[in-house]
């Protein structure tokens, strides 16, 4: 059977430790028996990288932007521990964020579902791909290590001299500080004004029961007043409310109140 021609080339970047072992397998047994693709070959294991003070992977990058495609192997970032058991000259930043960079890429990761191997989430049927923006973080930090006692400081020095500009930060707090103020004035006056009725019509209960005698009325019901001044019922017990206020401050007769409690 005649292999499958490729026109393109694939960018090939090796890895480190296993990765190495089983790419090599996967290309021997499964790749280069059936296809015939020019293989653009770059080692990015750790010492390879260590040895090219990591110029190659910067020239990995560069050749999957050339020819659009590449296939890359698991690789090791080092921290410290790594530096030591490999000897290398430094802790070289990740061969993945340095790609990406350069690439301005995303990374995608699509597992490989198998019709014999359940997936623990029974009803997962198809594979779910997850668009990974890493950036800056591990890939962009730098690592310190500071071996005597001192202290870290973070000076702001202004290009320009003088006061700070009027708006900012501190003025827009400041305005939010005025609205919350002005939202709690008003609460207080809404709560003033709609209490006023009731607390005059109980201060005037007195004067209404001295008046009963002469305009033949009775006192309102207190059971009709603190239902009023806890504001249980319907609209048109508040607005009952308001008329028992004024007939018992002006001394009319019979005051009715129905409350839809």
């Amino acid at each position: 059977m005649a292999k499958i021609r490729v026109k393109t080339p694939l960018v090939e970047l090796d890895g480190d430790e296993m990765t190495r072992i089983i790419w090599a397998w996967i290309k021997e047994k499964l790749i280069l028996p059936h296809v015939d693709v020019e293989l653009k070959y770059f080692d990015l294991g750790i010492q390879a990288r260590d040895a090219t003070e990591d110029r190659v992977t910067v020239e990995a990058a560069h050749a999957i932007r050339e020819y659009g495609v590449g296939v890359k192997c698991a690789t090791i970032t080092p921290d410290a521990e790594r530096v030591a058991e490999y000897g290398l000259k430094k802790a070289w930043p990740s061969p993945n964020g340095q790609i990406r960079s350069i690439l301005d890429g995303t990374v995608f990761r699509k597992p490989i579902l198998v019709s014999n191997i359940r997936p623990a989430v029974r009803s997962w049927k198809k594979p779910i791909v997850v668009g990974r923006h890493a950036y800056g973080d591990l890939y962009r930090g730098v690592e310190l290590a500071v071996d005597r006692p001192g202290r870290v400081a973070a000076p702001l020095r202004p290009a320009t001299a003088g006061p700070p500009p009027a708006s900012g930060r501190p003025q827009a707090a400041s305005s939010s500080a005025r609205s919350r103020s002005t939202r709690s004035a008003s609460r207080s006056s809404s709560f003033a004004t709609s209490s006023g009725p009731t607390a005059a019509a109980t201060a005037n209960t007195g004067a209404a029961r001295a008046r009963s005698s002469r305009c033949g009325s009775r006192s309102p019901n207190p059971r009709s007043r603190t239902r009023q001044a806890t504001g249980c019922g319907t609209g048109r017990a508040a607005s009952s409310a308001a008329r028992t206020a004024h007939r018992t401050i002006t001394g009319c007769a019979r005051p009715t109140v129905r409350s839809g409690c």
